[in-house]
């Protein structure tokens, strides 16, 4: 796999000059091989082989583009949409080779395929540090849903699959997946990574940061919307051309917020994109989880009916991510402090946690000048993202079961879950037993699908399908037939066609 000498002719002396180029240095002995002491190796797990695949094919080419060095290599896990089969890629500055062909289609939501990917990267492109770099969908915190039906944009996980045998399943947190997988990636390394990078959706929260504190320094993800390095052209060939020029003097950190600078110069110019971006240093986790644990216990001292109403009150005016029970805790923690008639000790308990907030979130983009009418937010801006959001359903929603499970790490180390069950009343909102609504349209134009009896929990994600072609067109009617003085903070749909 390694590449050749690269020889240029000087026809006019009849004579030729062959040297070796991209990431490799001499052998001295007139071959090739890759530098033993590299600064940084760039773990890329590229899921393609999904509907993402139209927004991400041309980053092969731009990080092809790349000036790699000796001290900067990209070593990635290609599965594409339009291949049977996937590989192990190396770029070489100036194109990639497959080194490893895989010989079938592999299952980029398997959380074994990252994993294996990963240590096969360590093992064969040892450096300095280490960047792993996780594109494609994600739904922060939850493991995949039970339902088999892929259409359903509220899917949770990170990483899917749509040629897999299970296309439901992704790469989970709460059961554990994400940890396996990087866990194994770190045992081949023998240390943590530097940087893990969540290039996909939702995934900068107060809980992936604790899932991913064990195995790396820094983490950098997106609160919401994670669009810069898929829309524009040549984001990623930026990126490694500026760690190429600073490898040399550039520290972890450095590169972490070299990433999110260039995301925010990627996005310029393009404010009709929900974007942010954020870097955590996990190492300063263990400080956030002391106050967020007195956030929440100063929060449950003071429970009451009153008291609980109100903070719902300040959950909705607080900034909410794509998913509304995600808040920014940061600004959560603001409203809280400024309520009117706060007892003292939870003022104190907001104070401090934001002010730990701002240690742990080291360096953070949002383009709070969001313009045009967007599905989640109108016409609003993002003034309210601060880096991290937290999981914090309605009052009068269910505790997410997964949300305490054996991966969920974040529920043994802070008392947020505890808050949780108690601040929940699992009341009218649960949509337990309630009965799905049918899978397909009767096969006529005129046919309508009513919801009966299953209000809406955080996230009811139901669908159906029109009969053909012939149907041109749906009306949607919402009417509320009981009065239960609850707060419904409404609905969304999508229209779409399969395979676009």
């Amino acid at each position: 796999g390694e590449t050749q000498l690269a020889c240029v002719p000087d026809y006019a002396a009849g004579s030729y000059e062959c040297a070796c180029g991209g990431i490799y240095v001499s052998d001295g002995a007139g071959g090739c091989r890759l530098e033993p002491d590299a600064e940084w190796t760039i773990l890329w797990y590229l899921a393609m082989d999904n509907n993402l695949y139209y927004q991400t094919a041309h980053e092969l080419d731009d990080v092809a583009a790349a000036g790699l060095s000796p001290d900067v290599r990209v070593v990635a896990l290609v599965d594409r949409l339009d291949e049977t089969a996937g590989y192990y890629a190396e770029f070489n500055g100036g194109g990639f080779d497959r080194v490893v062909e895989l010989g079938a289609d592999p299952d980029t939501g398997d959380w074994t395929t990252l994993r294996d990917f990963g240590a096969w990267a360590v093992e064969n492109y040892p450096a300095q540090h280490y960047a792993l770099v996780i594109a494609d969908h994600g739904g922060a915190w939850k493991s995949a849903s039970a339902d088999p039906r892929r259409s359903n944009p509220l899917t949770r996980a990170i990483c899917w699959d749509d040629d897999s045998d299970t296309p439901e399943d992704g790469i989970g947190i709460t059961n554990g997946d994400l940890a396996a997988a990087l866990g194994g990636i770190v045992d081949a390394a023998g240390r943590r990574m530097d940087i893990v990078v969540y290039d996909a959706c939702l995934m900068s929260e107060w809980e992936t940061a604790n899932a991913t504190e064990p195995f790396a320094d820094y983490m950098v993800a997106s609160e919401d919307s994670s669009y810069g390095f898929m829309v524009r052209e040549g984001a990623w060939t930026d990126w490694l051309d500026g760690l190429v020029a600073g490898a040399d003097t550039m520290s972890p950190l450095d590169v972490a917020e070299f990433f999110v600078d260039n995301y925010r110069a990627t996005m310029d110019g393009m404010a009709q994109y929900v974007t942010t971006a954020a870097l955590t240093d996990l190492d300063a986790v263990d400080d956030l989880n002391v106050a967020v644990s007195g956030f929440a216990d100063s929060l449950m001292a003071n429970a009451s009916e009153t008291f609980f109403d109100e903070l719902d009150g300040i959950r909705r005016g607080a900034q909410q991510m794509a998913y509304n029970e995600l808040v920014d805790l940061t600004d959560f923690a603001r409203l809280v402090s400024e309520m009117s008639g706060v007892p003292a000790d939870v003022a104190t308990a907001a104070d401090e946690l934001r002010a730990q907030l701002d240690i742990s979130v080291v360096h953070s983009y949002a383009n709070i000048d969001l313009q045009g009418w967007n599905p989640y937010y109108g016409s609003v801006g993002l003034a309210g993202q601060n880096g991290l959001s937290v999981y914090l359903p309605g009052r009068y929603y269910d505790l997410a079961s997964e949300y305490t499970d054996a991966g969920a790490v974040w529920s043994d180390r802070a008392t947020w879950d505890d808050f949780l069950a108690t601040f929940t009343t699992g009341g009218y909102a649960s949509c337990a037993g309630a009965a799905p609504v049918m899978d397909y349209m009767e096969d006529t134009v005129g046919s309508s699908v009513e919801i009966q009896d299953c209000c809406g929990s955080q996230v009811l994600a139901q669908t159906f399908r029109a009969p053909g072609p012939e149907l041109h067109g749906l009306r949607i009617a919402v009417r509320k037939t009981a009065t239960d003085s609850a707060f419904h903070e409404g609905f969304y749909f999508a229209l779409y066609r399969p395979g676009h």
